[in-house]
């Protein structure tokens, strides 16, 4: 029989059985929700973040683009004057006002610079969005194919 020192003594120097952990396979799916996860959260963050400022900034640039887009359909002696237009989706932007600029282009008579201004409220003061085209006498948009 052993004594108790000795049985102690060969008990240590066994090899010890580990508990088992982690395989490969487990560590990977583990890994995976992971990233799906923060995915999920990152897109909603960034989702809830631009919201604001940069859904403004979209309003502003699909009313300006229309209204050049209606303008290059317009024959050149119906061009309106300069003034101010309302659009509905300018009802989505804190005190929104949308201005339109028509004059000859660098003095020639036939041909004329638009610029579509639009204005609203933010937080850190007013913001303005531009945009600007040249329109000429016999010119066609869609230009023919």
């Amino acid at each position: 029989m052993l004594h108790y020192k000795q049985y102690r003594a060969k008990k240590i120097f066994q090899k010890q059985k580990l508990p088992s952990g982690f395989a490969l396979f487990e560590a990977v799916i583990a890994i995976t929700l992971l990233a799906v996860a923060t995915l999920v959260f990152l897109s909603i963050w960034l989702m809830a973040s631009i919201g604001g400022p940069t859904q403004r900034l979209m309003v502003a640039h699909h009313v300006a683009s229309k209204k050049i887009e209606e303008l290059r359909q317009t024959n050149f002696d119906s061009l309106p004057p300069s003034g101010t237009f309302s659009d509905p989706a300018l009802n989505e932007l804190p005190g929104a006002l949308a201005e339109l600029s028509v004059s000859n282009y660098l003095g020639i008579v036939d041909m004329k610079h638009i610029k579509v201004t639009i204005s609203w409220d933010e937080s850190g003061g007013r913001k303005i969005y531009a945009l600007d085209t040249v329109i000429s006498r016999g010119a066609s948009y869609p230009p023919p194919q």
